[in-house]
């Protein structure tokens, strides 16, 4: 099912990051569609797919008016601090969808309510929906396990293409997550960044607040050495500003346009290079 491949970056990264967090990302496709240059890397993705992945995209179209590139509004993906990763899809036929799968067999109902379709390329995954234009994906045995139906999504963030929030668990692997009760990181999409990081207590804090000056000057340091992925953040933490309202710390930082143009092709490399694969 092409959705899921269209998720998947956003899976990787959440998976990418060795943060033992629970940790969900929320993706308002829609503004991304709208941001300069957004077409010309949907035609790089969708180009790098493989032809039976492009004709799947054609199937989509042609049997329900639904392409995922155009047609989905919001992807949340969702990782937990231990099991299984789901994605809720938002913008897409699913009531139509779902009938479409259950000619291949009855659909499994599980105990809060919902009837779940596996997906033909990979069964171990199901295909539930929660609305009319929204669906959960998640691995079957995790949802047989579930008693209450899924959560509403919180409100889109005005303004916001990407908005990550993380609550790390009991071990965190980072030790300054520790200090960390919770945190959100909003992205533009257009180069600004907040983040909103609440410390446990205002001793957390302060030290939170210390490594991040830490943190600038070890950046500034590897600028002024040559490294050369130093020398492209040290801009962004340069301007870097933190305001503190008792145990909360609130970042804003600017990635410039040419250091965010070489890591928007960085990521689109990558990704043509997975979805070429398979």
């Amino acid at each position: 099912m092409l959705p899921i491949r269209f998720a998947l970056p956003a899976l990787l990264l959440a998976l990418a990051v060795p943060l033992r967090a629970a940790v969900s990302i929320d993706i308002d496709l829609a503004r991304l569609r709208a941001l300069p240059g957004a077409d010309a890397i949907a035609e790089r993705l969708v180009a790098a797919l493989p032809a039976s992945a492009r004709e799947r995209l054609a199937d989509l179209d042609q049997s329900f008016g639904f392409a995922p590139g155009r047609d989905l509004q919001r992807i949340v993906v969702t990782v937990p601090d231990i099991g299984a990763p789901s994605v809720r899809l938002v913008g897409l036929p699913a009531e139509r969808i779902a009938a479409a799968l259950a000619l291949a067999g009855p659909g499994t109902a599980y105990p809060n309510g919902l009837v779940g379709h596996p997906l033909p390329q990979r069964p171990q995954a199901s295909f539930v929906v929660v609305t009319a234009d929204q669906a959960l994906i998640g691995r079957g045995a995790t949802l047989a396990g579930e008693t209450a139906p899924p959560a509403a999504l919180p409100l889109a963030v005005a303004g916001q293409a990407v908005v990550l929030r993380l609550v790390p668990g009991a071990a965190p692997h980072l030790p300054a997550m520790k200090l960390v009760e919770r945190c959100e990181l909003r992205l533009d999409g257009a180069g600004a960044v907040r983040a909103t990081v609440q410390a446990h207590d205002a001793a957390g804090a302060d030290e939170l607040e210390r490594r991040f000056a830490g943190l600038q000057r070890m950046v500034a340091a590897g600028a002024e050495g040559g490294l050369e992925r130093m020398a492209e953040l040290a801009p962004v933490l340069a301007g870097a500003t933190v305001a503190r309202t008792g145990t909360t710390l609130e970042i804003a930082a600017t990635i410039p346009a040419e250091v965010r143009a070489r890591a928007i092709e960085r990521l689109v490399e990558r990704l043509t290079r997975r979805l070429g694969a398979g």
